[in-house]
């Protein structure tokens, strides 16, 4: 029974809100996913209004086309249905908290609620976006590899492997995740293993690549690349710095890692508040944003301080 309830506390945060309009990037998803019903092969060949000018989908929708996919059957059906049609990425991706939390810090509802019950996360549930299904796969795919079991490490823990590299066919972000599926053999010292789960995870995305160069003479993850490059200035890097740590203490990510380095924890916040607090003057934020990017810049350098001196292979692996 404990072990449902951080699921009915999700699902009660969820539901209330399953009526919720078409809100800003749902439309570009939406629109992709009519598309994808019609013509499930070319996902991305149709044009879209951008910015006020009619551009190629393939050129301006800088995600891969896995939640256009999911959408499609439910594309022209009623809002409410296609929200209730992503409740099964919030079920997975709570299930993959309870197991992390359980491997990781042995309080598996502390992490599924954490985890999954972060304002981003909630707010990913509302949307038609790839958001939720990332998360999904991402702590499902690395429950399921770190599992401890007794039998050849790629023969039980490939099909969690896929699932981790299926997260980049939702979010290219997904990427990202691929290395770590094979560094966590290799710290566990199964090296064999660790190249041939890495190729594994990475079969989703090889798979996208093929379909992208059959379909449209090109591979739409390259193109997302020149598309989204911009050249930063050293005020934007630093700002960028600052966010990124905020978003890490925002969205609770492996708060876990704070719980057995007290002093450094403490020491990490003051220097994330102090970041946080520069950024918010610099960027001339008002109060209450102020005091937001202050304890979330506080949480993330809380959570980034376990990084230095880890006790053990799980913290290094973290």
């Amino acid at each position: 029974m404990r072990r449902t309830l951080p699921m009915i506390v999700l699902l009660g945060l969820s539901l209330p809100f399953a009526h919720k309009p078409v809100h800003v990037d749902d439309a570009n998803f939406l629109a992709m996913a009519r598309h994808a019903a019609k013509d499930p092969w070319r996902p991305h060949d149709f044009p879209i209004n951008w910015q006020g000018t009619t551009e190629s989908a393939f050129d301006v929708l800088s995600n891969p086309p896995g939640i256009a996919w999911w959408l499609a059957p439910l594309s022209d059906a009623s809002i409410t249905a296609m929200h209730l049609w992503m409740l099964p990425w919030l079920i997975l991706a709570a299930w993959g908290a309870l197991q992390l939390g359980s491997i990781v810090a042995k309080r598996p509802n502390s992490a599924a609620l954490l985890l999954c019950g972060a304002p981003i996360a909630i707010l990913a549930t509302q949307a038609l976006t790839p958001d939720l299904p990332l998360l999904a796969c991402v702590l499902a795919g690395m429950a399921g590899l770190m599992q401890e079991n007794t039998t050849k490490t790629f023969s039980s823990k490939w099909p969690w492997a896929v699932l981790v590299g299926l997260g980049a066919v939702f979010r290219y972000s997904g990427v990202a995740m691929i290395p770590l599926v094979g560094l966590w053999a290799w710290m566990h010292g199964d090296r064999r293993s660790a190249f041939r789960l890495a190729a594994a995870a990475s079969l989703p995305l090889a798979l996208l690549i093929v379909h992208d160069l059959l379909a449209y003479d090109a591979i739409h993850l390259l193109a997302m690349t020149g598309f989204q490059s911009v050249s930063n200035t050293a005020g934007d890097l630093g700002h960028k710095t600052v966010a990124s740590i905020a978003a890490l203490g925002g969205a609770a990510a492996l708060p876990i890692l704070c719980w057995h380095h007290s002093k450094r924890a403490i020491a990490g916040a003051i220097v994330g508040a102090i970041m946080g607090a520069i950024a918010a003057h610099l960027t001339h934020q008002l109060s209450a944003p102020t005091l937001a990017t202050i304890l979330f810049s506080a949480a993330g350098g809380a959570t980034l301080s376990a990084v230095f001196k880890p006790k053990d292979r799980m913290d290094q692996f973290l």
